[in-house]
């Protein structure tokens, strides 16, 4: 992949979660036609006023085993719980859907920690070796810089969230 086709697939990346209220969510470009117009932290609910998307798989955007990756989670799992920071689980995707990874939602509060937090979700991002991670203000989606020179900036659009479905159950 070059280095303008990975920053493409980081851009058009869709970020798919389930809130604590059951609604399936997707990211979508600010053209897409419908959806609800809610932003990141609205649709993550428990009054955060950031969001950020923090995945430990496939290092350095390299793919590793099913296996590996599945213990790259667990680790994450375990830091963001020390840290008592709310967060959820969710997957980035190509459009197309040719490609997918797990991806980890983390809410932040608007608070005297949240530089201090801001600061350790990048340190966790460059532990397990991920080229950038996005950040969710408002209406804006942020691609921020971790290992790869590519990303210097911030790169950012408007989106929307979309609730696709609305259950209060999964059985």
């Amino acid at each position: 992949m070059t280095d303008d086709e990975l920053l493409d697939a980081y851009l058009s990346t869709r970020i798919h979660f389930v809130t604590g209220e059951g609604d399936i969510v997707e990211t979508v470009p600010e053209d897409f036609p419908g959806g609800l117009e809610v932003t990141m932290a609205e649709a993550f609910g428990l009054d955060v006023s950031e969001v950020w998307c923090v995945s430990a798989e496939n290092p350095r955007s390299q793919e590793v085993s099913d296996a590996d990756n599945i213990a790259r989670n667990q680790a994450l799992d375990e830091l963001l719980r020390e840290m008592k920071l709310p967060f959820l689980y969710g997957f980035g995707e190509a459009p197309d859907g040719s490609y997918s990874e797990s991806t980890t939602l983390v809410g932040l509060r608007d608070d005297a920690n949240i530089a201090r937090h801001r600061d350790a979700l990048i340190v966790i991002a460059r532990q397990f070796e991920q080229n950038a991670v996005f950040r969710f203000i408002g209406f804006t989606q942020e691609l921020v810089p971790v290992v790869n020179n590519l990303f210097i900036g911030r790169v950012g659009y408007r989106l929307r969230i979309k609730r696709l479905l609305r259950s209060s159950s999964f059985d």
